[in-house]
């Protein structure tokens, strides 16, 4: 999952898809951040304005503002919507396996075994992995129209098979 938001978000894949096309991209993330001064917080996949059983308000935000978005603090230190991607795909092993994190990462690798949750329904769960799912699930929302101009735009049997996808 991380190598493929990686590639959409971090290494342009999403604006060559667009380039053609020049939709507006709308990342819709629930607004809620951390108070100034938080040690640790974390929103898990209640990032994503659809999951949860509180229904929080959301805000519209474009690429650069979901990727600048805060959804996790580790020991006083911001970890933003980019910063996750960039652990999981370049140092967790999602394209790359990296034992030498520096900056947040370092922060994100020493947090790592302690992030899991234990609760009743998923004994471990891991809230920066539910929080990345949470930030996939948003990024399929902003591009499906995108996907769907993109298929529009192919001839008819390129388009029958993709369409299974």
């Amino acid at each position: 999952m991380a190598a493929v938001l990686r590639q959409l978000l971090l290494d342009d894949l999403v604006h060559a898809a667009n380039r053609g096309h020049r939709l507006p991209l709308v990342f819709t993330v629930t607004d809620n951040e951390p108070d100034p001064g938080a040690i640790n917080w974390y929103m898990t996949s209640v990032i994503h304005p659809g999951t949860g059983k509180t229904r929080l308000p959301s805000v519209d935000l474009d690429l650069d503002d979901f990727l600048r978005r805060v959804p996790m603090v580790v020991e006083r230190t911001p970890i933003t919507v980019k910063d996750l991607i960039r652990f999981f795909a370049n140092k967790e092993g999602g394209v790359h396996f990296d034992q030498s994190p520096s900056g947040t990462d370092a922060v994100l690798r020493e947090w790592r075994p302690l992030s899991r949750m234990v609760t009743p329904s998923a004994p471990e769960r891991s809230f920066m992995a539910d929080t990345l799912a949470g930030i996939a699930r948003v990024t399929v929302d902003a591009l499906t129209p995108l996907r769907t101009a993109v298929l529009a735009s192919l001839p008819a049997a390129s388009r029958a098979r993709l369409s299974l996808i």
